[in-house]
């Protein structure tokens, strides 16, 4: 009997201390998907944002992206003006747009555009599209400004 006890108390052990080894090797297979699923997020928060840099000074440019959000029915939320740039935050019924502005000289504007659906998910066809509409209107603007000065 006792030597039954024993075994049984050593197979239990050996249960228990393989059980431990394998959640160790999991914890640390857990913790390479962690960190490599951060990473592809990181990657997919960066280039679902579409950029592109326009001439005109932050307040013709930032004037312009107002306007095209209005025109396309985006609801501005709030514009922040400060020395580094400036940042428009908008929405639709299911979108979050905010949108950065940096001068990149003193007539040039760099545009970022992040569209995203329930934080996580990003909507690059529609920056794609706000970039698309801010460039026709500042193209417009200079055409019908040049043909004043004409």
């Amino acid at each position: 009997m006792r030597v039954r006890m024993r075994m049984r108390k050593l197979a239990i052990s050996l249960i228990l201390l393989s059980v431990t080894a394998v959640n160790t090797g999991c914890v640390g297979i857990f913790a390479a998907g962690v960190v490599t699923g951060a990473g592809h997020y990181i990657k997919y928060s960066m280039d679902c944002v579409a950029s592109r840099t326009f001439m005109g000074d932050l307040q013709y440019v930032t004037s312009a992206s107002i306007d095209v959000l209005k025109e396309m029915k985006i609801k501005i939320d709030t514009v922040e003006r400060h020395e580094e740039g400036a940042q428009i935050f908008a929405e639709t019924k299911n979108l979050r747009i905010r949108v950065t502005l940096d001068p990149i000289s003193d007539n040039t504007t760099k545009v970022s555009i992040d569209v995203s659906k329930y934080t996580v998910l990003k909507d690059k066809a529609t920056a794609s599209a706000i970039i698309s509409r801010i460039n026709i209107f500042l193209t417009e603007t200079d055409r019908s400004l040049a043909k004043r000065n004409i």
